[in-house]
């Protein structure tokens, strides 16, 4: 597996666990009728489609997530939200209060087809991998 590839979506949740803003703030992802990845194993969608998939991450413990793309360049992200479990001990910096729910957004863009794997890591060693093919058509 590529390590070089997740280091992007690792750095970006430290980055993201190591914030004290006041969380309570932050608008949740807008509530669509985009196709839940979660535990699906084949979809077929047409262009335009949207998809969302969340996992809980923990990065000040070091339980994070990635996601990598195989296949035609069919399906983009296009959002991610981290809703904290506890944003008060967040907002008052309480250190390991950064256990959260993270999704991310995409869109069908083009024709074709991909294979997403959304993979969960135990401090940067992968833990559990959930393989999803997705044909645009």
């Amino acid at each position: 597996m590529n390590k070089i590839a997740m280091l992007p979506a690792i750095i970006t949740l430290f980055f993201l666990a190591s914030c004290t803003n006041d969380t309570s703030s932050e608008k949740p992802m807008e509530k669509t009728d985009a196709i839940q990845l979660k535990g699906m194993t084949n979809v077929t969608a047409a262009i335009g489609d949207e998809f969302v998939y969340s996992g809980v991450v923990h990065g000040s413990v070091g339980f994070t997530m990635s996601y990598q793309f195989d296949g035609d360049p069919a399906i983009e992200m296009t959002g991610e939200t981290l809703e904290y479990f506890h944003p008060e001990k967040m907002k008052a910096g309480m250190k390991g209060a950064d256990e959260a729910t993270l999704t991310w957004k995409f869109k069908a863009v083009a024709a074709g087809k991909v294979t997403v794997h959304f993979i969960k890591e135990y401090r940067f060693k992968e833990e559990s991998r959930e393989t999803i093919k997705i044909i645009v058509k």
